[in-house]
């Protein structure tokens, strides 16, 4: 959940920068950091947990057992 109060700041310094309420280096810092330094950051994170997930599935398949999707959709 804080993940989602830290966007929802970002999003909002970043409308004060844009309407000329804040500097326009802080606009530049927002743009810097939600274009440039949560995408290199979080894509491979969340790369990593599929990865795991899907290796989770594959050996839950080799040993009998159903794949945690098709248990919870049923």
């Amino acid at each position: 959940m804080w993940t989602a109060y830290t966007f929802m700041a970002l999003a909002v310094v970043g409308l004060m920068a844009i309407l000329g309420l804040l500097s326009p280096i802080v606009a530049l810092l927002v743009v810097w950091i939600s274009q440039t330094f949560l995408q290199l950051t979080l894509l491979p994170i969340i790369m990593v947990g599929q990865n795991v997930l899907g290796r989770k599935v594959a050996q839950g398949l080799r040993l009998g057992k159903q794949p945690l999707l098709a248990t919870h959709s049923a």
